[in-house]
């Protein structure tokens, strides 16, 4: 027979087996595991009653104190467990479980009731922790003292406030338990059982002379009724006003129980503070500078933001980074604390230090419910940030389309440029740019539509030159680049005629009309952007005939007709007239009579302007030509040709030019 046949027979529960192997007398009763258990550990770990009691009988130890586990290490080849000194004694182990018989065995058998671990934990407060009131009843009538602390400065009345347990509270406080201790982070039992809520037991507590207005240390020095307020616990906070707690006690970050139980969204809590005194106002700022009324907007909670303003809280009291409860409540889509604040007189135009209104942040959040509240209260449209941006600007870059359209429809001006910013680098993209700039590079097509149809001018260029149109193209967006030419966008169409214009003269090859492009336009071989022209006929007229170096009236005239060809083209392409109506614009080119223009029969336009015009890769005009014959018939106001030569009318007979062209190599267009 053996120690190891002697633990087998307890784990198996075999009493019998084990009375007989104890009242054999070779075996220690006390023998301990490789893990540091007794036998006595074993039985009551398992609230095996009788078990424990035949040890106890047998002369188990009641005060044997098991081992530690600390650090794992290797002995003969296993692994085994380094065990340190002061573990929990067996009546530790019942009054954590609650075990009432146990507890009581071993106090019988002389069971130390004030025995302490290696955490200067005693058997009272496991009982207390565990909320078994037998356990712990039964504990102080065997003399264990409700008073003492355990490492951290905690006595058993912390861990049954703690844990809410009534009873406990109420046998400990009978005892003697002092409601006032505090523990090393400076909290006393009632911070615990406010702090979980626990009426009865704040009751008990305060009805034996617990102090309402301790500050704690480690909660940054929170009183009980911060603790209750935060918790939204109604009837802690009205039992702590009842027995004097401070309502005007900051803690260490300067807030008051009313900020905790607005943030809670606390209703009865705020009214109950209020009630007592506590102020809504500036002197009760916490450390980021914000009222209760900045807290309850912030959650959107209606009711708590009525009170406070009812109890004159201000609406327009700034925290530090510039916010009013306003920009609170939008930040969040609060639409009805918005409606209320805005109800009360809120300043709904009041800049935070990145310059941003409520309006600002309700169109950045995309809180169009908000956005309308606010236009509809006057808030202004046209504000700047410090980037100097509108809400127009950050509704237009999200592509909000509903928020674009409600800040046009009160009076956001499309037009307003945002910073200069010069070589910085800055998270908003180029300086300089207008709303339609960010829609248009952002892909929102229905903002753009909707500024361009109030007004936003496509011409306007940020900070790098790029108009929308460019920004556009350049994020391959085609249907925005294509509405925002149907726009009649002279910047558009000054941009396209300037690639006709250097590819006509690549086209050509004439070394002569570069060299008239340099000297009297400034375009050499420079970029397309870099020309400055007119896209209006007569100034393109102008222009083109400059690069007339064949002295003739036929090649003036080719010129003239290129001119209405390219313009209708444009046109076409920009989606601005429609197959059928070709005709009729050419007309409009060259200012027509409408008798004259009863005269023209057909138009065949080419494709080839089409693409030249549309596609802006760097590609000569003739790889655009077809082999096909195409003609062109033109009535040209103010000059007649007849074979290639000026019909002697001074261009008022009626006379057709009849245009066939081919590529001819270095040629244009030849006249037939």
């Amino acid at each position: 027979m053996s120690e190891e046949d002697l633990f087998q027979a307890a784990e198996d529960g075999d009493l019998q087996r084990l009375t007989n192997q104890l009242s054999d007398g070779t075996l220690n009763v006390n023998t301990t595991d490789l893990l540091g258990r007794s036998l006595l550990h074993l039985a009551v770990e398992q609230g095996a009653t009788q078990r424990v009691q035949l040890l106890l009988q047998h002369g188990a130890n009641p005060n044997i104190q098991g081992k530690r586990t600390g650090l794992f290490t290797r002995q003969w080849g296993v692994r085994c467990l380094i065990l340190d000194e002061d573990g929990p004694a067996p009546l530790h182990l019942a009054a954590k479980q609650g075990a009432t018989e146990c507890v009581q065995l071993l106090l019988q058998h002389g069971a130390n009731p004030n025995i302490q671990d290696k955490e200067l934990q005693k058997p009272l407060h496991l009982a207390a922790e565990r909320g078994a009131a037998q356990c712990v009843q039964l504990l102080l009538q065997h003399g264990a003292n409700p008073n003492i602390q355990d490492k951290w400065g905690s006595t058993p009345i912390h861990f049954a406030a703690k844990q809410g347990a009534t009873q406990c509270v109420q046998l400990l406080l009978q005892h003697g338990a002092n409601p006032n201790i505090q523990d090393k982070w400076g909290s006393t039992p009632i911070h615990f059982a406010a702090k979980q809520g626990a009426t009865q037991c704040v009751q008990l507590l305060l009805q034996h002379g617990a102090n309402p207005n301790i500050q704690d240390k480690y909660e940054d020095g929170r009183t009980p009724l911060h603790f209750a307020a935060e918790q939204g616990a109604t009837e802690c906070v009205q039992l702590l006003l009842q027995h004097g707690a401070d309502p005007i006690i900051q803690d260490d970050e300067l807030q008051k129980p009313l900020h905790l139980a607005a943030q809670r969204g606390a209703t009865q809590c705020v009214q109950l503070l209020l009630q007592h005194g506590a102020n809504p106002n500036m002197q009760d700022k916490d450390e980021d500078g914000r009222t209760p009324l900045h807290l309850a907007a912030k959650h959107g909670d209606t009711q708590c933001v009525q009170l406070l303003l009812q109890h004159g809280a201000d609406q327009n009291i700034q925290d530090k980074s510039g916010r009013t409860p306003p920009h609170m409540a939008v930040e969040q889509g609060a639409t009805q604390c918005v409606q209320l604040l805005l109800q009360h007189g809120a300043d709904h135009n009041i800049q935070d230090e990145e310059g941003w209104t409520p309006l600002h942040l309700a169109v950045k959040q995309g809180a169009t419910e908000c956005v309308q509240l606010l236009l509809q209260h006057e808030a202004d449209p046209n504000i700047q940030d410090r980037f100097e941006l509108t809400p127009l600007h950050y509704a237009a870059g999200q592509g909000a389309t509903q928020c674009v359209q409600l800040l046009l429809q009160h009076g956001a001006d499309p037009n307003i440029q945002s910073k200069s910013i010069g070589g910085h680098i800055w998270p908003m993209g180029t300086g300089r740019r207008t709303p339609l700039h960010w829609a248009s590079e952002r892909g929102a097509t229905q903002c753009v539509q909707l500024l361009l149809q109030h007004g936003a001018d496509p011409n306007i260029r940020d900070e790098r030159e790029e108009t929308p149109y460019t920004l556009a193209k350049k994020k391959g967006l085609t249907a925005i680049a294509e509405y925002l030419c149907r726009f009649n966008n002279p910047g558009v169409q000054d941009h396209l005629l300037k690639v006709a214009f250097l590819r006509l003269c690549d086209h050509i090859k004439l070394d002569d009309c570069r060299m008239l492009a340099r000297d009297h336009l400034g375009i050499g071989d420079v970029e397309i952007d870099d020309i400055d022209m007119n896209h209006q006929r007569n100034a393109w007229e102008q222009r083109f005939q400059m690069l007339s170096l064949w002295r003739s009236k036929t090649s003036e005239a080719s010129v003239k007709i290129l001119i209405g060809f390219l313009r209708a083209a444009q046109l076409v392409k920009t989606a601005e007239i429609i197959e059928q109506h070709y005709v009729e614009e050419l007309y409009k080119v060259y200012g027509m009579s409408a008798e004259e223009y009863q005269r023209l029969t057909a138009v065949d336009l080419p494709d080839i302007c089409s693409f030249a015009l549309g596609d802006m890769r760097p590609v000569k005009l003739e790889g655009y030509v077809s082999d096909n014959l195409k003609i062109l018939y033109v009535k040209a106001s103010g000059f007649g040709i007849q074979n290639g030569k000026e019909d002697g009318n001074g261009g008022n007979g009626k006379l057709e030019a009849v245009m066939k062209y081919h590529h001819f190599g270095d040629g244009i267009f030849k006249l037939v």
